[in-house]
């Protein structure tokens, strides 16, 4: 788990009920994303930020522990001062509770296959934020998308797509 920084980008293939809803719901591999906040000073205890019952922070092996696959998204070319905004603005969500309407909002476009549903009726992602509104909130802070998928509307398949698609702006690396 080498070259993990401030700012990279942890998704994850969870186990759980939630996770394969969100799977399939999304026909993607990926069903959690959290944010790197800070590299540990022991490979493998970098810290996480991450949107689950709340936003709460934890270690790289305690947020993967349970996860089928994972893998850490490295955007290149960031500069310190960017990275350091990125983890600024994910700080900022801390204790929040999560957004459970808004993830039945992504699970209604799911099933119509749209997304209407979040990009006209989701509201509160900044009080009660789902996981990938996290990442991507902390992104716009300095100006990046993860291509035209509104914050309110962007799933954790999103990010994991775009980050995979655009070699030449994110490193992909498995670590479990």
């Amino acid at each position: 788990m080498n070259n993990i920084q401030a700012g990279d980008i942890l998704a994850i293939r969870g186990k759980g009920w939630l996770s394969r809803q969100i799977l399939k719901a999304t026909g993607n591999t990926v069903s959690h994303v959290g944010l790197v906040l800070a590299e540990g000073a022991v490979s493998g205890s970098a810290f996480v930020i991450e949107a689950l019952s709340r936003v709460k922070t934890d270690t790289l092996s305690q947020s993967i522990a349970d996860a089928e696959k994972a893998y850490i998204l490295s955007p290149l070319n960031l500069t310190d001062e960017q990275r350091q905004k990125i983890t600024d603005t994910a700080a900022g969500f801390s204790t929040r509770s999560y957004g459970y309407f808004d993830i039945g909002l992504q699970w209604l476009d799911a099933v119509f296959g749209s997304r209407w549903f979040t990009d006209h009726l989701g509201w509160g992602l900044n009080d009660h934020p789902i996981c990938s509104y996290v990442v991507a909130a902390s992104y716009a802070s300095i100006g990046l998308t993860f291509g035209k998928v509104q914050n309110d509307s962007i799933t954790p398949a999103d990010i994991y797509k775009f980050a995979v698609s655009n070699p030449t702006k994110y490193s992909v690396k498995e670590i479990k």
